[in-house]
């Protein structure tokens, strides 16, 4: 299963969703093997009530990796207010655990429209996520990478410079930020040389 959807071969969504529907019939009981978790979940995430069959679960699942794999799911949904609702929620640590804020932010992240929320959401909530957990900290850190990681314009290494100069000297100055900004400087540089190539192929 993990392999035919990783390709969208056939029957592959059905199927998941088939696993899904079981599993959420028996109100979260039935086994579900671990490698395809969340590949059913993603499936399951893409209606109103698998979604919200997700978040209750969330809370009462013991399992951190179970955890960890339905949040990714709820991320993964088109709906922009569900993503920024997920963002705030765990900022907030209500419903969603402050701990999670990172998983949250970075499945968000890697899917459309999530990208340039997620990068937004920071922007506008930079405050508040340093007096929550410290600008020095490892989940400052993971927030600020993957939402900066896929930039390759100009225009985004301006903004991401110009944003952490405005906050302080101290804080433009810290080594992810400096990563932050040397990772879209080699993306530019990449999209520069390979996207004629690119082009040309497609």
């Amino acid at each position: 299963l993990n392999f035919a959807c990783s390709y969208d071969l056939r029957n592959c969504s059905s199927t998941a969703s088939d696993l899904f529907k079981t599993w959420k019939d028996s109100n979260g009981t039935a086994s579900l093997p671990t490698n395809v978790m969340k590949i059913i979940f993603t499936a399951g995430a893409k209606t109103e009530s698998g979604w919200q069959f997700l978040l209750k679960m969330y809370s009462f699942v013991d399992s951190e990796p179970e955890k960890l794999k339905i949040l990714e799911s709820l991320a993964s949904t088109s709906d922009v207010k569900k993503l920024i609702w997920l963002m705030q929620t765990s900022l907030q640590g209500v419903v969603i655990r402050s701990q999670d804020l990172p998983t949250v932010i970075k499945s968000i992240s890697q899917n459309l429209p999530g990208h340039l929320l997620a990068w937004d959401f920071v922007k506008e909530n930079w405050n508040q996520l340093v007096k929550k957990f410290h600008s020095g900290s490892y989940i400052i850190q993971s927030i600020v990478t993957s939402t900066t990681y896929q930039f390759s314009t100009l225009e985004h290494l301006l903004e991401v410079k110009s944003f952490f100069e405005s906050k302080s000297e101290e804080t433009a100055q810290l080594r992810y930020v400096r990563e932050a900004i040397e990772t879209i400087q080699l993306n530019i540089q990449w999209m520069e040389k390979n996207l004629a190539l690119l082009e040309k192929l497609l």
